[in-house]
C-alpha cells in the first residue's frame, strides 16, 4: 500500500502491489471412473473447479482429487492457509456490518477466494498492477490520481475495523482488481458527499 501521506507529487500505484487476479489454473484431467452415470468427469471438474473458485480447495487438491478419486480426503496436500477462510469470514461480517451491500461482500469476499486459491506471482502482480493503472487511467483520466486517494482512504478506514483486510488483498492480489478499487473509491466519495450536503 502506497501511504496516503505520500507527496503528491509521487505518481501513485494502484492500491496494493497486488495485481488483479488471474483465472486460477483448471484442474488437470481426471480419470473419473465411470460411476453409473452419477459422477462424469465433467461433473467432477465442474466440483472441483467450483470448490477451488470458493477457496475451500487450492488448485493442487482438486487436482489430486481428480487424480484419485478413492483417495482418503485426509491425504489430500493440506490447504495453503486454513485461517484465510475465517479471515474472509471476520472481513465479510465486518462489513456487513459497516452497511456495505451484501452483492459487494459476496462479490469481493470471491474475489480474494479465488486470488487465495491460486495466487499471483509477484512478477504477475506487477505486470497486473500496471495493467489496472492504464485501465484507471483510461477510464478516469486526469482523475485517476483522486480515485485511487478516494479508495486509499476507504481502505484505511476499513482496515481500522479489519487489520487483516490489506494483506489479504496483497496476497490475493485482490489489492488492485478495478472493480474493487471502483468500490471502494465510490463508497469513500459517497460519504463525503453524504458530510458535505449534511445527511
Amino acid at each position: 500500500m502506497t501511504d496516503a501521506t505520500a507527496p503528491a507529487a509521487a505518481r501513485p500505484a494502484p492500491l496494493a502491489t497486488s495485481a488483479t487476479l488471474a483465472e486460477p489454473a483448471a484442474p488437470a484431467e481426471s480419470n473419473t471412473p465411470d460411476l453409473g452415470g452419477h459422477v462424469t468427469d465433467r461433473t467432477a471438474n465442474t466440483m472441483a473447479e467450483a470448490l477451488v473458485a470458493r477457496g475451500v480447495w487450492t488448485a493442487e487438491q482438486a487436482a489430486a482429487a481428480l487424480a484419485d478419486p478413492d483417495a482418503d480426503p485426509d491425504a489430500l496436500p493440506a490447504p495453503a492457509a486454513q485461517s484465510d477462510l475465517s479471515a474472509v469470514t471476520s472481513m465479510k461480517a465486518s462489513l456487513e456490518g459497516q452497511g456495505f451491500d451484501t452483492k459487494a461482500i459476496d462479490g469481493a469476499a470471491h474475489i480474494i477466494n479465488r486470488g487465495l486459491a491460486s495466487p499471483p506471482s509477484e512478477a504477475a502482480k506487477q505486470e497486473a498492477a500496471a495493467v489496472c493503472l492504464e485501465s484507471l487511467r483510461s477510464q478516469y483520466g486526469d482523475k485517476t490520481d483522486y480515485i485511487l486517494e478516494a479508495a486509499r482512504r476507504e481502505l484505511t478506514m476499513l482496515a481500522q475495523q479489519q487489520p487483516g483486510l490489506r494483506d489479504l488483498l496483497e496476497r490475493s492480489g485482490a489489492g488492485n482488481n478495478l472493480w474493487i478499487i471502483q468500490g471502494l473509491a465510490g463508497r469513500h466519495l459517497d460519504r463525503l458527499k453524504k458530510a458535505h450536503l449534511g445527511g
